[in-house]
């Protein structure tokens, strides 16, 4: 008996460290589980979609979860801190897109405790009607459903409108004038990084002829 008790007390803290992997079919909470393999058993990482990884213990595949693989499953260091670095977006996001006045849309923003401090910059360039403007203000989300979300920007900026442009002066004259701009965006996410945004957006000269223009914009926004 002696012998069985210290056997059970030597083994004990090995099996409390084994847990069971239940893989799935596919790369989803909604698949079915296919097989069970030890924690501490060696897993060879196939593919990476999503938050799943695809694994093989060298006679079957499943999927598991990014934040199930344990340390002991045989993933080295390097695929470890790949696999946390890919699954996490970072604070910087870039923007880039095309609006209905024909002009290349892009923007960056960093988050500012609940808001995202984004600087855009929009150029139309086709000929006379050549003109551009800049503006900085701050982003936040709104409302949420489901995966979607809905975001809106306000900002200040400059305009400037080229010769023989009628953007900001319906004169046609070379000029620049301060702007106020306030859009919306639906989000809709495409990948962990990637997501996809349908813009609402007016501008409002607060100079030159005060003239007003509004926008719709499709964007793609990249978290780096």
């Amino acid at each position: 008996m002696l012998y069985i008790t210290t056997f059970c007390l030597i083994c004990a803290p090995s099996w409390a460290q084994q847990e069971q992997l239940y893989l799935r079919k596919g790369p989803g909470s909604a698949f079915p589980v296919i097989f069970e393999v030890s924690s501490t058993e060696q897993l060879q990482p196939l593919r990476l979609q999503g938050e799943w990884l695809l694994l093989s213990n060298g006679r079957r595949q499943g999927w598991l979860p990014v934040a199930q693989v344990p340390e002991s499953s045989g993933l080295s260091r390097a695929q470890r801190w790949y696999l946390k670095d890919a699954l996490r977006p970072g604070n910087w996001q870039v923007q880039g897109g095309w609006n209905s006045e024909t002009a290349l849309q892009l923007g960056v923003s960093y988050p500012l405790d609940e808001y995202r401090l984004a600087a855009r910059f929009t150029r139309a360039n086709a000929g006379e009607q050549a003109w551009q403007s800049a503006e900085l203000g701050l982003e936040q989300v709104f409302s949420r459903y489901a995966a979607w979300s809905l975001r809106g920007f306000a900002g200040l900026g400059l305009g400037i409108n080229e010769q023989g442009s009628r953007h900001w002066d319906e004169n046609g004259r070379e000029t620049s004038t301060a702007l106020f701009t306030v859009s919306g965006d639906v989000v809709w996410p495409l990948e962990k990084r990637l997501d996809l945004r349908l813009r609402l957006q007016a501008s409002q000269a607060l100079g030159a002829d005060q003239s007003a223009h509004t926008a719709v914009a499709l964007i793609w926004n990249l978290s780096l």
